[in-house]
């Protein structure tokens, strides 16, 4: 298997060449919601000197794809975390905070650099109901500490504004940071993966796309909110384009501020909505099995 068209030393394909029975050779490709996976996932291309086929695979968003990664009992751990009162209050306490009071909401910050970033804390600040943002230490709190003139460095640090408060939390492993994905009513996360476990939380997310010079992740942006508005309710899905533009520094009318509340509870009626769709679709890992099985026996 190699991984986003990275070919393998000349030497491993003649090796390959010379075994008595080709072995499967697998390229698992980026995720994309690009309408060209459709026509590409699955395909096989034969190597021109040695004969070998290479299998083409994409994780996706629907049946014409590989799918997204999710562990068989996930929605099972995640139910029985956000039912057991006891479980959340030991999580917020490791990371140094009492559960929240009545009302209020919590956000996590997982991303890169982001301009975007300080006008939605602004507004968020300006609501009624209390917000506390986690931040796991690294890029996002140097990027945070440098925009807003907050002395945030490293896990314990806080800094408030109005109703607004930030707090850096360490940074974790991947079943821990499960957690705080389901824990929270706002998840903001960066790249591939963190996109799918914040998909799989149900609960409302900005997506950051990893910034390329020549604005190629405009493209994946656009593909995956196509995917997500039609989940959104019509009266908000601008509010939500708007919003998820901005996150990402593309071009397009400002969201209004005003009703930052509002497009946050539609976003995150939307993501749950379509969670339980995907978690109908196909499963990477089981996309994978099936290809192996369909090509040797």
């Amino acid at each position: 298997m190699e991984a986003f068209a990275c070919d393998p030393p000349q030497q491993y394909v003649e090796a390959m060449a010379n075994l008595p029975r080709c072995p499967l050779w697998i390229n698992l490709e980026y995720l994309s919601a690009e309408a060209w996976v459709a026509d590409c996932h699955g395909l096989v291309s034969r190597h021109p000197r040695f004969g070998l086929d290479k299998r083409l695979m994409i994780p996706g968003f629907d049946a014409a794809s590989a799918g997204l990664l999710r562990e068989a009992s996930l929605d099972f751990e995640r139910r029985r975390f956000l039912s057991d009162a006891a479980a959340r209050g030991a999580m917020w306490r490791a990371l140094g905070l009492p559960p929240p009071v009545a009302g209020e909401l919590r956000a996590s910050l997982f991303g890169y650099e982001n301009a975007a970033v300080p006008a939605l804390l602004n507004a968020l600040s300006r609501q009624p109901r209390p917000i506390t943002v986690l931040v796991p230490e690294g890029r996002s709190v140097a990027d945070l500490a440098a925009r807003l003139n907050a002395p945030l460095r490293r896990t314990g640090d806080a800094w408030r504004r109005g109703s607004l408060g930030l707090r850096v939390v360490p940074f974790t492993d991947q079943n821990a940071y499960d957690r705080l994905l389901w824990a929270c009513d706002l998840n903001m996360v960066r790249g591939e993966d963190s996109l799918v476990r914040a998909l799989w939380s149900g609960g409302a997310m900005l997506w950051q796309a990893y910034p390329q010079s020549d604005d190629a992740h405009h493209a994946k942006v656009e593909a995956v909110l196509g995917r997500l508005l039609p989940w959104v309710d019509q009266a908000a899905a601008g509010e939500v384009g708007a919003l998820w533009l901005l996150w990402n520094g593309i071009p397009g009318p400002p969201p209004d501020w005003q009703r930052i509340a509002g497009t946050l509870d539609a976003l995150s009626q939307a993501i749950d909505a379509w969670r339980r769709q995907l978690e109908a679709g196909p499963e990477l890992a089981m996309s994978l099995v099936n290809a192996a099985e369909k090509a040797l026996t």
